[in-house]
C-alpha cells in the first residue's frame, strides 16, 4: 500500500570491471531514488474543541495533487482512499511492539462505555463513526465515494485526481455529527441521522479519530479517447445499471409516457440528472409523444462544463453531473398491454460512428405482463466529451397500462 507517495526514480549505473583474469569478479550498480509525495493535504489537524449533543459542525479541508506529481510529465491521475482509525494519546509511543496507532486499531475496549477500561490508557474514544465525508457538490465526479453517517469504522471514502481532466484538487468537508448520552436524547433523536447514543458515563471525555489519506493507485497515462473499435455491446433483460459493478448510475438520461402533457414538467417526459428520483437532482420538462412515431435522441456531455443534456423531440433537458469512467446502459421498458406494447431504441451511434453489432434495443409488453431489457455499452471513454445518438419509439395500443414510468427509457452513465 502506498501512502501518499510516488517513487521518481533516477537509476545511475556504473560498471567496474577488472582489467584481468581473476578468480573473483564485483561489479557495482549504485542506485538511488527521489521520493515525493503524489498529494497534499491540508489542514493537517482539526480540532471541534467543546461541543454538545445534536449539534453539528462542519469544518473544509482539501486534498490536491502536489507540485512534484504536477512537474512528472510520466504520470497523470491518482486514486486515493480516506481510512479512519482510532486515534492514539501518544502517537509515538511503541505497545507490545507496534505502534500506538496500529496497537489502537487492532485492540477494543472490554466495556466501550466504561472511561476506567485500560483500552482508553493509550487511545481516545471513538469519534471516527460519526463523522461524514462529503464532497462539495460541485466537485463531485464518478470516482469519488462519500461517506455519510452512520457508519462502521471499517468504511471509506474514495478520491480520485487526474491532470487530463484538469481535476487537480478535491474539496472535501468533515461533518461531526454530535451523539446525545442514552436517557437524555431529544425525543426527535434519530439514530439513523445521529448515529448510536453514547454511554453516559463517557460525558466530558475527549473523543478522537485519525483520518488516513492512502494513495491505492496511480495511473501513467491519459485515457485515450474511444473509437467505435473499442467498444463492446451486448444485450439482456431486466434493467442495463444492474451490469455496473456497484449496480449505480452515476448519472442518468429518461425519457418516458410521464403525464403526457407538454405544458407539465413535473411530472416529466424527458430528465437528466444525478438521482431522476429527486426533484433537485434532475430538470425534468414535458413532451407530447405521438403513438407509434419514432423521434430522433442525442445525449450529450461536455467535459469543460460537466454539462449532460438530453434532447428527444426537440426538447432538451440539462444538468450539471460528474464525470464516469467507461460504460453506458440503454433500458427499455414496456408496459404490460393485453393487446400489446413495445419501445424501442435503434441506430444507437457513439460520437457519430456506429456502435458495432448490437445498436438496436426492443421490449414488447403482452397480456401476461411488461418487459424489461438493456442494451450495455463497455469500454467507453465518459470522462470526455461524447454524443450518444439514435431513434426511439413508443407503441402502446390500450391507455389502461399506462404509467409514469411505462414506457420508458433509461440512460444510465457509469
Amino acid at each position: 500500500m502506498k501512502k501518499i507517495l510516488i517513487f521518481s526514480a533516477v537509476i545511475i549505473i556504473s560498471l567496474a570491471l577488472v582489467p584481468m583474469f581473476a578468480a573473483f569478479e564485483s561489479h557495482v550498480i549504485n542506485v538511488t531514488a527521489k521520493i515525493e509525495s503524489a498529494l497534499v493535504v491540508s489542514p493537517k489537524e482539526v480540532d471541534f474543541g467543546a461541543i454538545f449533543p445534536q449539534e453539528t459542525f462542519y469544518e473544509d479541508y482539501k486534498v490536491e495533487l502536489s507540485s512534484a506529481f504536477m512537474s512528472e510529465s510520466r504520470v497523470n491521475s491518482v486514486s486515493y482512499v480516506i481510512r479512519q482509525t482510532p486515534k492514539p494519546k501518544d502517537p509515538a509511543k511503541t505497545i507490545g511492539g507496534m505502534s500506538s496507532q496500529e496497537w489502537c486499531r487492532q485492540n477494543h475496549p472490554a466495556d466501550d462505555g466504561n472511561p476506567g477500561d485500560p483500552y482508553y490508557e493509550n487511545c481516545y474514544p471513538v469519534l471516527c463513526t460519526y463523522l461524514s465525508k462529503i464532497k462539495n457538490p460541485a466537485d463531485i465526479d464518478c470516482n469519488d465515494r462519500q461517506l455519510r453517517v452512520p457508519h462502521d469504522i471499517d468504511d471509506v471514502a474514495l478520491g480520485y485526481l487526474t491532470k487530463s481532466g484538469s481535476d487537480i484538487r478535491d474539496l472535501w468537508q468533515l461533518e461531526l455529527t454530535v451523539p446525545c448520552f442514552e436517557g437524555s436524547c431529544e425525543i426527535d433523536f434519530d439514530p439513523h441521522l445521529y448515529g448510536d447514543p453514547l454511554d453516559p458515563r463517557m460525558l466530558d471525555r475527549v473523543f478522537g479519530c485519525d483520518l488516513l489519506i492512502e494513495v491505492t493507485g496511480i495511473d501513467e497515462s491519459p485515457p485515450a479517447p474511444t473509437t467505435t473499435t473499442d467498444i463492446i455491446t451486448r444485450t439482456g433483460s431486466g434493467f442495463g445499471k444492474t451490469q455496473f459493478s456497484d449496480q449505480q448510475a452515476t448519472w442518468s438520461g429518461r425519457t418516458r409516457y410521464g403525464d403526457n402533457n407538454a405544458a407539465t414538467s413535473e411530472p416529466y417526459e424527458v430528465a437528466v440528472g444525478t438521482n431522476l428520483d429527486v426533484l433537485s437532482s434532475r430538470n425534468g420538462i414535458g413532451h407530447s409523444w405521438i403513438n407509434g412515431n419514432t423521434e430522433p435522441f442525442q445525449l450529450t456531455f461536455t467535459d469543460s462544463t460537466n454539462k449532460a443534456r438530453l434532447t428527444v423531440g426537440g426538447k432538451v433537458s440539462e444538468f450539471t453531473v460528474a464525470e464516469c469512467k467507461n460504460s453506458i446502459a440503454i433500458t427499455v421498458k414496456a408496459p404490460k398491454d393485453t393487446l400489446g406494447s413495445s419501445v424501442e431504441v435503434k441506430n444507437v451511434r457513439f460520437n457519430g460512428a456506429n456502435v458495432g453489432p448490437y445498436n438496436s434495443i426492443k421490449a414488447e409488453g403482452t397480456s401476461s405482463g411488461e418487459d424489461i431489457k438493456y442494451l450495455l455499452l463497455q469500454n467507453v471513454n465518459t470522462s470526455q466529451d461524447w454524443t450518444l445518438t439514435g431513434d426511439l419509439n413508443f407503441l402502446w395500443r390500450s391507455q389502461t397500462y399506462l404509467q409514469l414510468e411505462r414506457p420508458a427509457v433509461d440512460f444510465d452513465i457509469d
